[in-house]
């Protein structure tokens, strides 16, 4: 999924290219993992880059998704921050939940789309309450790159 990303992000013919284009031989990247379904909070200190592939979006219905809820988002997030990272993708998949009538999903419940009983975007929140990372708004260094 990522290699695939990459691809479209930087229109390069291979995952190779791709990853080349945005990064050097000697440069550390790495790859966070969101454990779905564990109840204690997973991070380290030893990621220095978070990346979260955002080229087709999932506003509903997640972590198994369905076609119906997918989004042609052309989005690649990068983040120093975990925590901040993933706040930014909460709040890009909360706005599409909003332009389709859906409340944001903190608040919403389960639906016909959903394996879990409750949503679960809170281990954001928690995970920066804990000192892993920003998850304030107001204390996220956002920047939008655009590029051709």
């Amino acid at each position: 999924m990522v290699q695939r990303g990459m691809m479209e992000l930087t229109g390069a013919p291979s995952y190779i290219t791709a990853w080349s284009k945005l990064f050097s031989r000697n440069d550390v990247v790495g790859i966070k993992v969101n454990p779905n379904g564990i109840s204690s909070i997973v991070s380290s200190k030893a990621v220095v880059l978070s990346i979260i592939d955002g080229v087709h979006g999932l506003w509903n219905a997640g972590p198994q998704g369905s076609q119906n809820f997918v989004w042609d988002h052309r989005t690649m997030y990068f983040g120093t921050d975990v925590v901040a990272t993933d706040r930014i993708g909460w709040k890009a998949i909360d706005a599409q939940r909003v332009l389709a009538g859906l409340p944001p999903e903190e608040s919403s419940g389960a639906d016909g789309w959903d394996s879990w009983s409750i949503r679960q975007p809170q281990h954001i929140t928690h995970a920066g309450q804990n000192g892993l990372g920003e998850f304030r708004d107001d204390h996220i260094d956002y920047r939008l790159v655009t590029l051709a």
